[in-house]
């Protein structure tokens, strides 16, 4: 979605920060993105989507995939989470001057959420498995 997208938003972005973070309580696929507005110096705040009936209601009319996070910055909203990594990093020069650069920036982001998402899904592992469900 880009700078002429439809009013019918249910969510806005902060009027007081350069950016805003709308993703669930706690940690998850939100965290990159946190760690790049940081590394960026760029003024965020976070909005938590706290109910169902808020995650559908937004699902409705601003998540063109279904998901969460949602990054609001420079009139845009972005979706995906490394898509928007990667945004923060060429908005910040943090991208690498060359194909080769970005390519070793690639592969750390790529490394970096390969991690993450090992310790996110550590709750749900029982005794180095994936629980069964009840």
């Amino acid at each position: 979605m880009g700078a002429n997208q439809s009013v019918e938003n249910f969510e806005v972005p902060s009027s007081e920060h350069t950016a805003t973070l709308h993703y669930f309580g706690g940690r998850g696929l939100a965290d990159q993105i946190r760690w790049m507005l940081a590394a960026s110096n760029v003024d965020f705040c976070q909005k938590t989507v706290s109910s169902r009936e808020k995650f559908l209601e937004m699902a409705g009319c601003q998540l063109p995939f279904g998901q969460l996070p949602l990054l609001q910055i420079d009139g845009v909203e972005i979706v995906q989470s490394q898509a928007a990594v990667r945004y923060l990093a060429r908005r910040s020069h943090l991208a690498g001057t060359s194909s080769q650069e970005a390519l070793k920036c690639d592969m750390i982001a790529e490394a970096i959420r390969d991690v993450l998402s090992l310790v996110v899904g550590a709750p749900f592992r029982k005794y180095g498995k994936v629980a069964d469900a009840p």
